[in-house]
Formats: C-alpha cells, sequence, structure tokens
C-alpha cells in the first residue's frame, strides 16, 4: 500500500535548504549585480556600439533597456548620474555623427544609412524620448543629435523622433526652446499640435482631417511641394 511507504517520510522542515531557490528579493539581487562591475561594463559597451546597436533590430533594444534603467531604475540608482549622462551623450553623438559620415558597411560595401533615417534607430530614439525618464535624456539628445540638424529629421523619417521629444515632459527652458524651434518648422507653426498627428487618437485609429480621410502630419517644406504639384 503506498499511504503505508509513506507513513514513515517526514516533509523537509521549513528553514531546510531550498535548492535553486533565491531568498534575496529580486531588486536586491540586481543591484548587487550591478555594483559588482556588470552595471559599468553595459554601460561601457553600449556607449562604444551605440551607434551599431541603433541600427540592429536585437542590439537596438539591449540599447533602449540600459538607457531606460531598467526595472524599478535600480540601473540609475547602482550606475549613478554621471555614467547615464555619460552613455545619453554617446547616443546624441552617435546620432549626430552619423548625418556627415562617409562610413561604408563593411557586409554590403555601401555607405551607411545616417541614424535619423533608419528604421531600427528611429523606432528606437522615439521610444526612448517618450520613455526614459532621467532628467538629462532629453536636453542632451536635444542640444547634441536634433537642434543643429532639425530641419532635416522633421523633413524625412526623423520626423517621428521630434514629435516624441516635442511630446515629452522636460525641465521649462528645453521644452520652450524645442517647442519654438519645431514651431518655425512646421505647418501652423504650432508644435504640439503637429506631434499629435504623429499618435493614435484612439486605439487602431489614425488622424483623420475634415473630409475623413487619414491625414499625415507635414512640416511646411512638405506642403509646398504638396501644393506645387497640384
Amino acid at each position: 500500500d503506498d499511504d503505508d511507504d509513506d507513513d514513515g517520510l517526514e516533509e523537509a522542515p521549513a528553514d531546510g535548504p531550498d535548492f535553486g531557490i533565491a531568498k534575496k528579493p529580486a531588486s536586491t539581487r540586481r543591484a548587487e549585480l550591478f555594483h559588482q562591475g556588470l552595471g559599468d561594463s553595459l554601460v561601457a559597451a553600449c556607449s562604444v556600439n551605440a551607434a551599431s546597436m541603433l541600427r540592429s533590430n536585437l542590439a537596438s533594444d539591449v540599447l533602449f533597456e540600459v538607457a531606460a534603467g531598467g526595472c524599478d531604475d535600480i540601473f540609475y540608482k547602482t550606475v549613478g548620474d554621471k555614467k547615464m549622462t555619460d552613455l545619453f551623450e554617446a547616443i546624441s553623438e552617435a546620432v549626430a555623427t552619423s548625418m556627415t559620415s562617409e562610413q561604408i558597411d563593411a557586409e554590403s560595401g555601401e555607405k551607411l544609412e545616417p541614424l535619423h533615417a533608419n528604421f531600427f534607430s528611429t523606432r528606437t530614439l522615439r521610444r526612448m524620448a517618450l520613455e526614459v525618464k532621467h532628467a538629462q535624456f532629453i536636453p542632451i539628445f536635444w542640444k547634441s543629435a536634433l537642434k543643429a540638424n532639425l530641419k532635416t529629421w522633421i523633413d524625412g523619417h526623423g520626423a517621428k523622433v521630434v514629435a516624441a521629444v516635442v511630446r515629452t515632459k522636460t525641465d521649462a527652458k528645453t521644452r520652450k526652446e524645442i517647442h519654438a524651434a519645431v514651431g518655425k518648422l512646421v505647418d501652423g507653426g504650432d508644435a504640439a499640435a503637429w506631434s499629435e498627428g504623429f499618435f493614435r487618437v484612439k486605439d487602431g485609429d489614425k488622424p483623420r482631417n475634415s473630409a475623413g480621410k487619414d491625414e499625415q502630419p507635414t512640416s511646411k517644406k512638405a506642403k509646398k511641394a504638396k501644393t506645387a504639384s497640384k
């Protein structure tokens, strides 16, 4: 009888060895790992390889997670503001440099696409603008990557990144500067209204004009070109 065979067995005491079960909270274990050098290594690797990571479907997600600070901002707290701002500067500098770079892709033999026009990089930069909560990210990205070449961004694929930057909360001085600069380059002169055109009004809905047709936000240059073609 199986029941009889089990009569002599005792349950392991509650304070016995829990093989494979961590007793420390997950946040504590993550903090310890980052303090032991993992955090510094991640920042260093991402800083040096920011350009190539932004162009990669998978690596761009890794770069985003590091820039975003990980779960519960543990990464920010353990690595420190100095290293995070260094990372933001490295990302911004990589983006700015790519706009004038003549670097050739080793695999294709063709000139590398600038990061303000690349699909994976613009998707990741847009996500960073919307989700990276560190107070220094937007000011650094604005000054180092966007400000000097704003018109080029707005007139191309990078417009969605600019729209995200306009939409994101930042310090009052930077926000005022962004809205004023973007307003001079977009139709209607209202940066906030222009940026809203890049976001869904409701889940699954596109912004629509008064005629009921899908409407896309345009820069002043794009609108002039459309008018001239009629």
